[in-house]
C-alpha cells in the first residue's frame, strides 16, 4: 500500500516518541508500506524556517519539505501567508508525483492541508481521510485570536466544510471531537483514534541524577508544563499560582516550549520577581521525557472555553507514561481522562488557587501513580494505535 500524508507540522526526528505521525509512519513502513509525507519546513512552535529540517528518505518513508515564509515573532498575517504558501506548493507537488498512491490523509488543525489532499483524491480517485486534531477555526474564534466575521475565519469555515464534504472518512483524536463531527455530519463515518506514547520513548535514566543536573533539591516539588505558549494555553494562570506559592519555596514551576505569548509571560514573571518559575525553550522529545520523569507533577492548562471541553492534550499521555500525576485545569474530555484513570487532580480552568491547592495536596499525598505507565501501554500505545489506523486505511481502500 502507498500512503500519502499531508501534515504541515510533521516532525521526522528519526526516533520513537516524536510526533504522532512520525511514529505511525515508522510502524506502517516497517510492515512494507510506502509512505510519502508532504510537510512544512517551518517549526510549528517557533515559526522559524528550520535549516536542519530537510527532505528525507528512510525506511520506506519519503518526506518532502515545502519551503514557506517564516513567521518568527508570531505575526498573524505572516503565519496565514505561510499556511497559504504550504497549500499552494503542496498541491503543485501532488500534481508532480509520478507514483500512484492508494489513499491520502490530511491532518488538521491547519485547514489549508485540505486543498492538496483534495487534489490527490481527484488525481488518483482514491479515498481521503481527514484527521481532526482540533476544531478549527472554532478554537481560534472562541479564544479571540480571530473574529468570526473576519476573512480568515470565513475562509477557515469554508475549508472545514469542504473537508467534511469531500473526505471519505474522519479520524478524531478525542471523544468530544468525534461526537461533534457526528452531530454536524451524521452521514459521515467517524473513527476515534487517540494520541498516545510510543513504548520506545520511555527512556531509562536515573531520576536522582537528572534532578541533580537540573539543580532540583530532593525536597522541592516540581511541576512541569510541556507544550505551546499561546493565547489558548493560558499560562498566565500558572504565573498566578506561582505568585500564590511564592512564599513556599519548595514549589517550583517549569515551562518547556515556545509560542506567541511566551515573551509576555516571561516578562510578567520577571516583573513579579517570581523565582519559582523557570522558562525553557523547546527541546528534543527524548530529553523532554527525562525532565518530565524527574518532575513531581505535570500541568495541563487551557482557557475556560467550551471548545476545549473536546480536547485530549497529548501532554497528559506524556505525563502518564512517566507515572506523573497531572494537575488538569481543563474540563470535559481531559477531565474525564484524568478521573477515569486516577491520573491526577482536576481543577477548574483559569483557577490559580486550585492549582496551588492541588500542588500542596499532591506533595503531601502518599498515593502512588505507578499504574499510569501500564495504562498508557495498554490503552494509548502508539504501536497498537498505528495498527488500528492501518486496518482502517486498508478497509477504506478495499471498499
Amino acid at each position: 500500500m502507498r500512503i500519502l500524508l499531508i501534515h504541515q507540522f510533521y516532525l521526522a526526528d528519526g526516533e520513537a516518541g516524536g510526533s504522532r505521525f512520525n511514529d505511525m509512519c515508522k510502524s506502517w513502513a516497517s510492515e512494507g508500506h510506502q509512505i510519502t509525507v508532504i510537510a512544512d519546513g517551518t517549526h510549528y512552535q517557533s515559526g522559524v524556517a528550520d535549516v536542519d529540517i530537510q527532505d528525507l528518505k528512510i525506511e520506506n518513508i519519503d518526506v518532502i519539505r515545502v519551503p514557506t515564509q517564516s513567521y518568527k515573532g508570531h505575526n498573524r498575517n505572516a503565519r496565514i501567508r505561510s499556511y497559504g504558501q504550504f497549500a499552494f506548493r503542496a498541491s503543485r507537488i501532488v500534481t508532480r508525483l509520478s507514483d500512484r498512491h492508494d489513499i491520502v490523509i490530511a491532518s488538521s488543525p491547519t485547514l489549508p492541508v485540505v486543498i492538496p489532499a483534495f487534489a490527490a483524491k481527484r488525481k488518483w480517485n482514491i479515498p481521503f481521510v481527514f484527521e481532526v486534531r482540533d476544531l478549527w477555526p472554532e478554537s481560534a474564534v472562541s479564544t479571540g485570536v480571530i473574529r468570526a466575521s473576519s476573512f480568515i475565519a470565513q475562509s477557515g469555515y469554508a475549508l472545514e466544510e469542504l473537508a467534511y464534504e469531500v473526505c471519505d472518512h474522519v479520524v478524531a483524536l478525542s471523544p468530544g471531537i468525534a461526537g461533534e463531527v457526528r452531530a454536524r455530519r451524521p452521514q459521515k463515518n467517524v473513527s476515534f483514534i487517540p494520541n498516545g506514547v510510543h513504548p520506545e520513548a520511555l527512556v531509562r535514566f536515573s531520576r536522582t541524577e537528572m534532578r541533580n543536573s537540573l539543580g532540583w533539591a530532593d525536597d522541592e516539588f516540581v511541576m512541569v508544563y510541556v507544550g505551546a505558549h499561546g493565547v489558548a494555553n493560558c499560562l498566565s494562570v500558572m504565573i498566578e499560582a506561582a505568585t500564590i506559592l511564592r512564599d513556599a519555596p519548595q514549589y517550583k514551576f517549569v515551562a518547556i516550549g515556545d509560542g506567541p505569548m511566551k515573551a509576555d509571560w516571561v516578562k510578567e514573571s520577571k516583573r513579579r520577581g517570581l523565582r519559582n518559575i523557570k522558562w525553557r525553550d523547546s527541546i528534543p522529545k527524548k530529553d523532554t521525557f527525562k525532565i518530565v520523569g524527574a518532575s513531581d507533577a505535570g500541568l495541563a492548562i487551557l482557557q475556560r472555553n467550551e471548545t476545549f471541553r473536546k480536547v485530549y492534550p497529548n501532554k497528559i499521555f506524556d505525563y502518564m507514561s512517566m507515572n506523573l500525576p497531572t494537575i488538569c485545569a481543563i474540563s470535559g474530555d481531559a477531565r474525564e481522562l484524568v478521573e477515569k484513570y486516577n491520573a491526577g487532580i482536576y481543577v477548574q480552568p483559569e483557577y490559580a488557587q486550585g492549582i496551588a491547592d492541588a500542588a500542596r495536596q499532591l506533595s503531601q499525598s502518599m498515593e502512588s501513580y505507578y499504574h499510569l505507565r501500564d495504562v498508557v501501554l495498554t490503552d494509548f500505545n502508539r504501536e497498537k494505535l498505528a495498527h488500528q489506523y492501518l486496518n482502517l486505511l486498508k478497509k477504506l481502500i478495499n471498499e
